[in-house]
């Protein structure tokens, strides 16, 4: 069998299983949050997610049959719900005869040339996906989703807050280059601490720019503080990947953060935020094809689809991403005095 019939939907290159259990190693994506963070997923059956705001702090509610059964009714306590669509991003690539000019090849070799080509497709998909991910998942702590051109294209702080009254961002002012670095933190801990009511957190994650964590290394009563335990050895690595300031602050720095020259998070910035569970919320909405209704929203999507007059077969990818904090105010900004 030549390229040419196994350029076809047909083919099993092309079912969705397939698709779908591709993995290849991939570039560089930057998932700092994914991995610092306890995130909550979950497959939703509605591209419409629904949040319940209640005494400062967020769920999010069960769907509903919509047939027979009671809706919903919050108490008159303050509770609002809050209604999101969650996005939907595609994109799609064809494998096309033109690929394959001058390639003399039948049989195994042909279906090995036809799946390479596939894979290199179905892996810069997949990268894409896990970057809007991060950029999902990072909008959330931040408080502000950044879209392709760096512009903020979703500011959760007035979407989470009540009409006409949106959540205050908590900050905290600190002299990096100070010698109470430590008793700082812990104070931003504190008013943080405020705004999780009688939840409590498990650890604080600090999440930093470069140039913070460089001041951090560089302050010269940190130095002293660490210059004796282990024999220094603190002073002798690359601390980026945790750096413990107070027993249950541990400051990372966020990598590489650029993106198509988009930082998703600054150089100068830095993100105290609590370790809580059910605090950190991830939602996978549903497929947007016939085959998909009524199914439990999953990561990422495949399908093909043949060219018209035989042109090859076209690949399109989706996944469908909401990520929002439920306590967003208990996340403290750090800014320098």
């Amino acid at each position: 069998m030549d390229i040419a019939n196994f350029l076809k939907k047909g083919n099993e290159l092309f079912e969705r299983a397939e698709m779908i259990a591709h993995q290849d190693k991939q570039p560089f994506v930057p998932e700092h949050s994914g991995a610092l963070l306890p995130w909550v997923y979950n497959g939703t059956h509605s591209r419409t997610a629904y949040i319940e705001v209640r005494e400062g702090g967020l769920e999010f509610l069960a769907e509903s049959d919509p047939f027979g059964t009671d809706a919903f009714v919050p108490d008159e306590d303050g509770r609002y719900i809050i209604p999101l669509i969650i996005p939907h991003f595609k994109q799609k690539k064809s494998l096309t005869p033109a690929m394959f000019e001058g390639v003399v090849a039948f049989g195994m070799e042909a279906l090995e040339s036809v799946e390479g080509k596939r894979n290199d497709f179905l892996g810069k998909m997949s990268r894409n996906h896990r970057l809007i991910w991060e950029v999902a998942r990072m909008g959330a702590i931040t408080g502000r989703v950044l879209g392709p051109n760096g512009s903020i294209i979703r500011n959760w702080f007035n979407k989470l807050g009540s009409e006409g009254s949106p959540l205050v961002q908590t900050k905290k002012t600190v002299d990096w280059s100070s010698a109470k670095i430590r008793s700082a933190l812990v104070d931003a801990k504190r008013l943080g601490e405020e705004k999780l009511g009688d939840k409590t957190a498990d650890g604080w994650v600090g999440i930093c720019g470069k140039n913070v964590m460089d001041a951090i290394n560089d302050n010269t009563s940190f130095e002293k503080s660490v210059e004796r335990f282990n024999d220094g050895s603190l002073l002798r690595t690359d601390n980026r990947g945790g750096l413990i300031l107070a027993s249950d602050i541990i400051v990372h720095e966020y990598a590489r953060p650029t993106v198509a020259g988009i930082n998703l998070i600054g150089p100068d910035d830095f993100y105290l935020c609590p370790k809580v569970d059910d605090m950190y919320n991830f939602a996978w909405g549903p497929g947007t094809g016939m085959s998909d209704l009524g199914s439990q929203g999953r990561p990422e999507y495949y399908t093909a689809e043949d060219l018209p007059h035989d042109g090859g077969v076209e690949i399109k990818g989706s996944t469908n991403p909401l990520a929002w904090v439920s306590d967003l105010e208990a996340i403290v900004k750090v800014e320098q005095e």
